[in-house]
């Protein structure tokens, strides 16, 4: 839970969304320099009941597993190793525009939504308001098989642009 993160902004965006949906649970992992910032978040939206905060945990790959859906709201990262975790553990991915989002994430298994505020709160309204979408995003993850394949095709496109 850091500052590039943005968990608490992203807290502030969802909770309206989290409100319409009682039925959703958002589990956060990890810690950091920010939980403070994350637990004022929570009790200033008043939504404990469905923002769990659980702390750093040895083994993330298991929640991942079980997610219906991964929330990556950081405000920027340059190429997240989280991506290919979360794809290799088939959940399908929700984040917001950064350097390589649009590069690392297929639209067949992910969201990339604005990186703001109202983007997050739009893109989250969105996916729960047609949640047949996380369904769709989870099929195509059962073919999804993790290997170097499209780095390397995004190599060879990337290098053949300078010739």
């Amino acid at each position: 839970l850091s500052d590039q993160k943005a968990i608490p902004r992203a807290i502030e965006a969802f909770a309206p969304v989290l409100r319409k949906n009682p039925d959703v649970m958002w589990y956060i992992a990890g810690d950091g320099n920010d939980r403070v910032n994350c637990e004022a978040a929570i009790k200033r939206e008043n939504i404990g009941h469905q923002v769990i905060l659980m702390g750093a945990t040895d083994n993330p790959f298991l929640y991942m597993k079980n997610c219906d859906l991964f929330i990556l709201p950081s405000i920027y990262e340059a190429a997240p190793m989280v991506y290919g975790e979360a794809l290799i553990c088939k959940a399908p991915i929700f984040t917001t525009v950064n350097v390589s989002s649009y590069e690392m994430l297929d639209e067949k298994f992910s969201y990339i939504c604005e990186n703001s505020i109202d983007g997050m709160r739009a893109g989250l309204d969105y996916i729960l308001s047609n949640r047949k979408i996380v369904e769709t995003f989870k099929e195509n993850l059962l073919e999804y098989n993790q290997t170097n394949n499209l780095s390397y095709q995004k190599f060879e496109e990337l290098t053949r642009k300078g010739e």
